[in-house]
């Protein structure tokens, strides 16, 4: 069986630049950044996945409950989950 390894913080910086001038953005948008700087997605593609639940684990990136269908091209158009900054949590 062949395993995948890939580091999911190297998209970390791309995310950060999403959460700075978006109020929400999808995968869709991290793929389009990743093209306009010429730095390579995620091989295969549903690995782009897990890089954004990485994010979200280490406290970068947040999911909220929204949807749309990708604008994608070449995607079958499965809708796809809206991410946003992290609301910063009070301390008690």
């Amino acid at each position: 069986m062949k395993e995948t390894q890939i580091k999911t913080n190297d998209w970390f910086s791309e995310i950060s630049w999403l959460n700075e001038n978006y109020e929400k953005w999808t995968a869709d948008d991290l793929k389009l950044i990743c093209y306009a700087r010429q730095k390579e997605t995620p091989k295969p593609a549903p690995n782009l996945a897990n890089v954004l639940r990485s994010a979200a684990r280490q406290g970068v990136v947040e999911s909220i409950d929204e949807y749309s269908k990708s604008r994608w091209i070449k995607s079958n158009r499965i809708p796809r989950q809206f991410w946003r900054k992290p609301k910063r949590r009070k301390v008690s």
